[in-house]
Order: structure tokens, then sequence, then C-alpha cells
């Protein structure tokens, strides 16, 4: 074989271990796009988000606005959040009387559409419009008032939930708890157990007629009857009269 020809050989060898280096170079760069387009992929899906707070003191007497605020937003860098609806429910203890519910909202950001009572479901229901006017990056609150129901004892407590609803996202849920108080007699009675004196300070001489007074008071509700027991010392007082 010439000598010339034994340069030759190499050469194929070389251009394979050249594209052997390429071939990790590639893979690293192929996975970096796939890397990125799962990350980009994520970072683009919408979502609904919902918190509620209750704005003043979470305490109050039937009759007496509570003002549950809800905080939406639609998070996500594309995507949208076509047709949400805001649902909450108005629950007893809480009046489902119309005249006891309401509710007001920013009209100017251009989220919502329309908002409604429903006297059958209870429910206040509040439509957002779609995209440009509410989308990813929209955000903003709701306030929906309600009152205890004019026979609710003091002490029960009530929750409002709002539940943000989308049928493409997963729905957001948020509520507040309000305890009513109530001062009003709830039935029954209340006896004062002192005896008055009619006339005088209630002093007498031996055999001398005192006349006392024994009052009740009732707190509660219209009753047929009542009975009063007075003990009397029988060793040193004798009755001569009750009326």
């Amino acid at each position: 074989m010439p000598a010339a020809d034994r340069h030759t050989h190499p050469l194929p060898l070389l251009t394979l271990r050249g594209r052997r280096g390429l071939l990790p170079l590639a893979l690293a760069v192929l996975l970096g796009f796939a890397l990125f387009a799962v990350i980009q992929r994520t970072a683009s899906a919408a979502t609904l988000d919902l918190s509620a707070v209750i704005d003043g003191p979470n305490t109050a007497a039937p009759g007496e606005p509570i003002q549950f605020v809800f905080s939406y937003q639609c998070s996500g860098v594309t995507g949208d959040c076509n047709d949400t609806t805001l649902t909450v429910p108005i629950d007893e203890p809480f009046s489902q009387d119309t005249a006891d519910v309401s509710w007001f909202y920013d009209e100017e950001s251009g989220h919502i559409g329309s908002a409604s009572y429903d006297e059958t479901a209870h429910t206040v229901d509040f439509a957002f419009n779609n995209a440009p006017d509410f989308q990813p990056g929209s955000s903003g609150t709701v306030s929906v008032l309600v009152t205890f129901a004019a026979d609710t004892p003091g002490g029960t407590e009530g929750t409002i939930e709002g539940t943000l609803k989308n049928p493409a996202l997963p729905p957001a849920s948020a509520s507040g708890t309000a305890t009513a108080i109530n001062d009003e007699p709830q039935g029954g009675f209340d006896v004062d157990g002192n005896k008055y004196p009619a006339d005088g300070n209630g002093a007498a001489i031996p055999g001398q007629t005192l006349t006392y007074l024994i009052a009740s008071l009732n707190l509660g509700d219209a009753v047929e009857s009542l009975t009063t027991t007075d003990n009397i010392e029988s060793d040193f007082l004798d009755v001569e009269s009750v009326s």
C-alpha cells in the first residue's frame, strides 16, 4: 500500500468523534427547550382565587347589617377566566327576606356584568364579564350585607360562604362567620325574691301588723298562670291575709 494511503484512514474516525461530541450538546439543547415549554405552560394556566373577611365587628344583633367582603382574582400569564360566576348562599340563621339582603361592588372596574338575589334558592349571584374586561391580572371585591333573623338567640353563629366558579377552572371558596347578640328576652321569668314593706321601714312591735309586697316581673312570653311561694317563719310571724 502506498505511504500516502495510510494517512486517509483516521479521517472518518475523526469525523465520527466530532459527531459524538455534538450529541450531548444537542440533547442538552432539546431538554432545555422542553423544560422551558413546561415552565411556560404552567405559568400560563389561569386560576381563580377568593378570600373573605367581615368588614366591621363579627357580632351583631338581629336586624343589624353584617358586611361580608369577598376579594376575587383571576391569575395567570395567558389563558382566560371567561364565564366566571360568584355564588353566595344566604343560609339560616340569617334572614332570607329580600329586604334584608343587599350587595355592592365597583361597577367602574367592568369586571362584573350583573348581580341578583334568587328568592327561591336564597343566593346572591354575580356574573363576571369575559375578557378583556375580566382576564388574568384582574382583581377586585364584592360586598354582601345580611342580618340575623329577628328571633335569633344570642350566641348563635352564622356563616356566609362564597364560591367562585368557572366551567374550565377549579373553583375557589371562602367564608366568614358572625355571632348573634340578642339582649331581648327569650321567654321565662325572673322573680324578685325580696319583700318590700308597703309602708314604713318594715319594723314593728309584737302584735303590730306589717304589710309586705312581693314583686314578680315577666321578662318573656305571656303565660296563663304564675305561682309565687313565700316561706314564713311561723315561730315569729302569723299570716293574717294574702291578696
